[in-house]
C-alpha cells in the first residue's frame, strides 16, 4: 500500500513538472514579435506559401527561395489555416515538439531509472536555456529534434513495421533539414552493422523497403522542384543543402571546442559532469545494443559540427534529449553505486535532490525568465507595421543594415539589404547601387538604426529624404 503512495506521488510530481515546463514553453508564446532569424524568415515562407498555394517551391520577399526544405513550412502553413497566420501559429509547431520531447524525456527516464533520475533528465532538458529558446521561437530545430528523437526509439523497438516507418521518419527529417538525416541514418547504418551482423542478409528485404520509402517520398518533392526550377533545385538540396553546415574540411583538421563550451554551459555547468559520467557508464557497457544508440545520438552530432565550418550553438539541439537520457542513467548508476548502504544511499540522493534544485532555480530565475520574456525586435517590428500601413503592396524598400527578416514580415514588401559591407546580388545592394535605385525612383522607402539613416540622408541631395517616424533607435525614411 505504501509503494503505491509513493508511486501515486511520483507520478503528480512529475506531472505537475509538466505543466510548469508547459508554462515556460507557451507562457505569452505568441505576444512578442518575430525575430529577424530565423522565425520571421520562416514567418514570410508560411505566408507566402498560403498566398499562392504553392507547396514545392518555397517564396520568399518576393522571391524563390532555395534554402531549406519545406516540411517545417508544410505544417506552419496547416496549422496558420486553421487558427490564422500569427507569431503563435509560427511558434507552436516548435513549442508542441518541444513539450513532447520533454514529456517523453522524462516519462521514459522514470520508467527506466526512476523518479530521482528522472528529475535529473527533466531539469537538464527543460531549464536548458538554448533548448528552450529554440522551443519558443517559430524555427526548424526544435521539430526536427522531434524526429529524430522519434527515430531513436523505432530503432530500440521490435515493431513489426519499424523498417518501414524509419524509412517515412528519415525522409520527414531530410524534408525539415536535409543533410542532418545522415546523423540518425548513420548511427542507423552503425547499429545494424554491429549489432544485427547476423540478420543482415534476412533483413535485406525490409532495408530495401527503407531506402525506396526514403528515396521515393523526398524524390518525389526533388523531381517536382526541379520540373519548375531546373536541375540547381535538385543540385542544391543534393549537394549544398544547410549552408555549409554539414561541410567537413578534412584536409585542414580543425576541432572547434567551442561546442563544447555550448554544451557545457547550455546544461547548467554542473549537469555537465553528470552527462561524462553517464557517457563513461554507457561506453563500459557499449557493447548492448541500447547504450550503443544512446551514446551515438549523445555524442556523434557533437563530434560532426565540431568538424564543421560553422559556429552555431542551435546546431546541438537535437542531441540535448539523449543528453539528459544519458544524465538520467549516471545518476541512476551513481546512487545504485550506493545500494550496499542505505544511509549512504540516502545521503546521496539527497545531495543529488538538493544540488539539481539549487542549479536548476538559479537557471531559471536566471537564463529562462530572460528567454520567456524576449522582446529584441519591437522597435524593428512597430516601424515595419507601419510602412505597411502607409505605402503601397509593389513599392520597394531599402533596409541599411542585416536585420531585414523582420522588416520583410512586417511591411510585406519586396526590400533590399544595403548593408555597408553587402554587395549586389539578389535582393543585396552595394550602396552606390543603391543611391542609383533611388535617384532612378525605384525605391521609395529606406529603414535602419537611427546611426545608419543619419549617415545615409547625409549622401543624398538635400530634400530628398525625410525621417517620417522613428521608433526607439529605429527610423522611416520617405524618398521624394
Amino acid at each position: 500500500m505504501f509503494k503505491k503512495f509513493v508511486k501515486l506521488a511520483e507520478k503528480l510530481v512529475l506531472f505537475l513538472l509538466l505543466i510548469f515546463a508547459a508554462y515556460i514553453v507557451f507562457y505569452k508564446l505568441g505576444n512578442s514579435y518575430l525575430e529577424n532569424w530565423d522565425e520571421a524568415w520562416y514567418g514570410d515562407i508560411i505566408r507566402n506559401m498560403m498566398r499562392r498555394k504553392e507547396f514545392v517551391v518555397l517564396y520568399w520577399n518576393k522571391m524563390v527561395l532555395i534554402d531549406k526544405p519545406p516540411f517545417f513550412m508544410w505544417v506552419g502553413a496547416v496549422i496558420s489555416s486553421l487558427i490564422g497566420l500569427s507569431e503563435f501559429s509560427i511558434r507552436l509547431p516548435s513549442a508542441v515538439s518541444a513539450i513532447i520531447i520533454i514529456a517523453c524525456t522524462t516519462y521514459y527516464c522514470y520508467k527506466n531509472y526512476g523518479f530521482i533520475p528522472s528529475l535529473l533528465a527533466f531539469s537538464s532538458l527543460a531549464f536548458n536555456n538554448i533548448f528552450i529558446w529554440r522551443a519558443r521561437t517559430g524555427n526548424i530545430d526544435a521539430t526536427v529534434s522531434l524526429e529524430i528523437f522519434l527515430s531513436y526509439f523505432l530503432m530500440l523497438s521490435k515493431k513489426k513495421y519499424k523498417y518501414l516507418l524509419l524509412g517515412i521518419l528519415f525522409a520527414i527529417i531530410y524534408l525539415t533539414k536535409a543533410s542532418l538525416v545522415f546523423f540518425p541514418l548513420g548511427i542507423f547504418l552503425l547499429h545494424e552493422l554491429f549489432f544485427e551482423t547476423r540478420n543482415l542478409k534476412k533483413n535485406f528485404k525490409k532495408y530495401i523497403l527503407l531506402f525506396s520509402v526514403f528515396i521515393l517520398l523526398s524524390g518525389t518533392w526533388l523531381v517536382l522542384g526541379s520540373l519548375k526550377e531546373g536541375w540547381r533545385f535538385a543540385e542544391y538540396y543534393l549537394f549544398r543543402s544547410d549552408q555549409g553546415a554539414a561541410d567537413i574540411n578534412f584536409f585542414n583538421f580543425n576541432f572547434n571546442f567551442n561546442y563544447i563550451k555550448y554544451a557545457y554551459y547550455s546544461l547548467q555547468r554542473r549537469f555537465f559532469w553528470v552527462l561524462l559520467l553517464g557517457l563513461i557508464f554507457l561506453v563500459s557497457k557499449i557493447k548492448e545494443s541500447k547504450n550503443f544508440l544512446l551514446f551515438s545520438f549523445s555524442v556523434l552530432l557533437l563530434v560532426l559540427v565540431s568538424l564543421g565550418n560553422k559556429d552555431n550553438n542551435w546546431y546541438l539541439v537535437p542531441s540535448m534529449p539523449f543528453w539528459s537520457i544519458t544524465i538520467a542513467f549516471g545518476t541512476f548508476k551513481f546512487i545504485k553505486f550506493f545500494e550496499k548502504n542505505a544511509k549512504i544511499k540516502l545521503l546521496a540522493t539527497a545531495i543529488v535532490i538538493v544540488l539539481s534544485f539549487y542549479v536548476s532555480y538559479k537557471t531559471y530565475t536566471v537564463n529562462i525568465r530572460s528567454v520567456m520574456a524576449s522582446q529584441t525586435t519591437t522597435n524593428l517590428a512597430k516601424i515595419s507595421s507601419y510602412l505597411h500601413g502607409i505605402s503601397e503592396e509593389d513599392d520597394q524598400v531599402a533596409r541599411l543594415d542585416h536585420l531585414y527578416p523582420t522588416t520583410i514580415y512586417y511591411t510585406d514588401r519586396f526590400v533590399y539589404c544595403s548593408d555597408q559591407s553587402a554587395g549586389t546580388d539578389g535582393f543585396f545592394l552595394r550602396r552606390e547601387d543603391l543611391f542609383k535605385k533611388i535617384s532612378r525612383g525605384e525605391i521609395k522607402w529606406v529603414t535602419g538604426k537611427n546611426t545608419e539613416i543619419e549617415q545615409f540622408l547625409q549622401k543624398l541631395p538635400e530634400g530628398k529624404g525625410q525621417v517620417i517616424a522613428t521608433e526607439g533607435d529605429e527610423q522611416l525614411v520617405r524618398l521624394e
